[in-house]
């Protein structure tokens, strides 16, 4: 499987997770409000899949395999026949934990912080952000306004970066 392919996977996991507990969520605040305990988590995991979280695959990987050995569990109980729409489920419920386990590297721990939005472009609001640190790039330890820059005087012919 390519990397491209698990990547999307990954996403399309995280996202129908995301929509599925948000719904439940927002159909249950009536009946059960102590539902937003259980369903936050699983909310906090489904966005972290969303962005490609080895935490959040782990976690809904184990969620997943759980209810995987429940239904795996009702489905072989000796008093009755083995029910088949419980192995198909649980066979389904593992494909989270499955891609996880193949396809680890392709996700991350947390986002590198090297000045780059989501989509990996420079961030095009430096110059604003240095305004916001407050210092010119002519000297990082002068102050902005102590000497005229670019951004508040134009003549004077310094840049910022």
């Amino acid at each position: 499987m390519s990397e491209l392919t698990a990547k999307t996977i990954f996403k399309i996991i995280g996202a129908l997770a995301l929509v599925y507990f948000s719904v439940v969520l927002f159909i249950s605040m009536y009946y059960a409000p102590f539902n937003v305990l259980i369903l936050s988590p699983l909310i906090i995991l489904s966005i972290g899949m969303f962005y490609l979280r080895k935490w959040a695959a782990a976690g809904i990987s184990l969620l997943c395999c759980f209810f995987a050995f429940l239904l795996f569990e009702v489905a072989i109980e000796t008093r009755k026949p083995a029910t088949w729409p419980g192995f198909i489920a649980g066979f389904l419920l593992m494909i989270p934990g499955v891609l996880t386990v193949t396809q680890w590297r392709v996700l991350v721990w947390r986002a590198k912080q090297d000045g780059r939005d989501f989509v990996g472009q420079t961030v095009a609001l430096r110059p604003v952000s240095k305004m916001v640190l407050g210092h010119c790039t002519c000297d990082p330890n002068t102050p902005v306004g102590s000497e005229p820059c670019s951004i508040h005087n134009p003549e004077a012919g310094h840049k910022v970066d």
